[in-house]
């Protein structure tokens, strides 16, 4: 790939400088007894990236040096004016002499490598580590779903996920006296977080994990250590899925309870006394329910029995039996148009059925005062004698000052 591209790359995805330099300082409490121990502390990083562990080694005291074959990387330490060099960090490893470091680190690097390359790569750290020198090496942790099975394979140079007892037991196997798994940048809400879903469960276990391997030396030196070396760090995929299953316990408890409480209340003597009452509720819900429903269907087939009741006497008036109807329905409409009160209780029950009321409208709509009568609820025929002479009078003066107008 290009020089620039891995630089690229580590920008868009593992993050920012600032960002890195903040979450290494989880290894500050393991390497900062070793200033006590030795002054003059020399560290070297192999696959150095941009240089935000060597700034922070520098920034604490340490005589700190780097080595990576990524040109575009090395730049970026170069434009902070920090020791770095361009080779082959096994080559750099075995030119130095022993017991030279303090502090031997590989962030990211030991997933791009072959097992043998890593195997040399811790040996040849023990052999260079003064007595209680340490070797770090940080990994994409693949206790984490997500990691595992997708973001580990975002790095094209990436070779396999390495579990971490793997890890461990190879610094265990090169001899150094004791190893430390931590996990890292997990949630910080997520660690006392009881009520964990299924989201965490795949996605919150520390993201990464580091291995800190200590060389054997006296024991008031290894006991300088111990309060780094004693302490738990991270979030595992077993803790979370025991979080998530005692959620789930929780969940089948109070279900269970609730089960219980409710069959006390089926047992209970009140539950069956009123058990006449609750099955009377019942029957009168279905039958209202029934009624209703009956109701409403012989309301609309009525409705439709009389609008083609209506259609049959005014569309086809001409056969004797029709005609015959017609003169009756004309007779009660003569008669209901000189009764208010039942001309307007008829007209109310026609509104609820338009097309019934527009075809009686038209049965007798060649007679006028028929017709008027019928259609004009609020008219003559329903004021009292005062109004209604009032009424002539008003529409005597209209018909007269048309007569002058025209």
């Amino acid at each position: 790939m290009s020089q620039s591209f891995y630089r690229a790359f580590e920008e868009r995805y593992r993050g920012s400088r600032s960002m890195i330099k903040k979450r290494l300082e989880a290894y500050c409490s393991f390497v900062a007894p070793i200033l006590h121990l030795y002054p003059e502390a020399h560290a070297v990083d192999l696959g150095c990236g941009r240089g935000e562990w060597l700034e922070l080694l520098s920034d604490w005291g340490f005589e700190s040096k780097g080595i990576d074959l990524d040109t575009g990387m090395l730049k970026a330490c170069h434009e902070l004016g920090l020791n770095v060099e361009r080779g082959d960090f096994l080559v750099f490893l075995r030119a130095l002499p022993n017991e030279s470091q303090t502090v031997v680190s590989a962030f990211h690097l030991v997933e791009h490598l072959s097992f043998d390359a890593l195997q040399c790569l811790v040996s040849e750290s023990m052999r260079v580590l003064k007595p209680g020198g340490l070797l770090l090496m940080e990994t994409p942790n693949p206790d984490n779903l997500v990691v595992a099975t997708r973001n580990f394979y975002l790095d094209p140079t990436h070779q396999r996920p390495l579990p971490a007892q793997l890890l461990a037991f190879v610094g265990e196997h090169a001899g150094f006296v004791r190893v430390k798994m931590i996990g890292l940048q997990e949630s910080k809400d997520l660690i006392t977080k009881t009520a964990v879903t299924l989201e965490d469960v795949f996605h919150g276990a520390s993201p990464d994990y580091g291995i800190i391997a200590q060389k054997n030396a006296a024991s008031d030196v290894l006991t300088l250590f111990d309060d780094a070396f004693g302490r738990s760090y991270g979030l595992s995929q077993g803790e979370l899925l025991r979080r998530w299953d005692c959620r789930i316990q929780q969940i089948e408890d109070r279900s269970r309870d609730a089960q219980i409480a409710l069959q006390r209340v089926y047992e209970s003597r009140s539950w069956r006394w009123t058990q006449p009452l609750r099955d009377f509720s019942r029957a009168l819900d279905l039958v209202l329910s029934n009624f209703f429903l009956v109701k409403n269907n012989l309301k609309a087939k009525l409705g439709r029995i009389w609008e083609g009741s209506i259609a049959w006497l005014t569309f086809s008036p001409s056969s004797g039996p029709r005609r015959m109807l017609k003169n009756y329905l004309l007779k009660a409409k003569q008669f209901i148009a000189t009764r208010p009160m039942l001309k307007s209780w008829i007209l109310d029950i026609l509104s609820r059925f338009p097309a019934l009321k527009a075809r009686v409208k038209r049965v007798g709509s060649t007679d006028p005062s028929l017709r008027a009568s019928w259609t004009h609820v609020d008219g003559p025929g329903q004021l009292s004698p005062r109004a209604k002479q009032i009424y002539a009078d008003l529409k005597a003066a209209i018909d007269r000052q048309r007569k002058e107008v025209a």
